[in-house]
């Protein structure tokens, strides 16, 4: 019986216009706040090699 409501909460949230819309906001601060506070500490070590590595490997990821 909890996993057909969980499923049908699911289902509601999903089909609703607003759900990816505030995922990607919430996603979106978060990642603004990890990128300020590692800014902030001067242990970003970032290269283009590292980036691209990273483009690469998400890229993939998703396939």
């Amino acid at each position: 019986m909890k996993n057909v409501k969980l499923s049908k909460l699911w289902d509601q949230l999903h089909s609703s216009y607003w759900f990816i819309p505030a995922v990607m906001a919430v996603a979106a601060t978060a990642l603004a706040f990890i990128m300020l506070n590692l800014d902030r500490s001067g242990n970003a070590d970032i290269n283009v090699a590292s980036i691209s590595a990273f483009l690469i490997n998400s890229s993939c990821a998703l396939r």
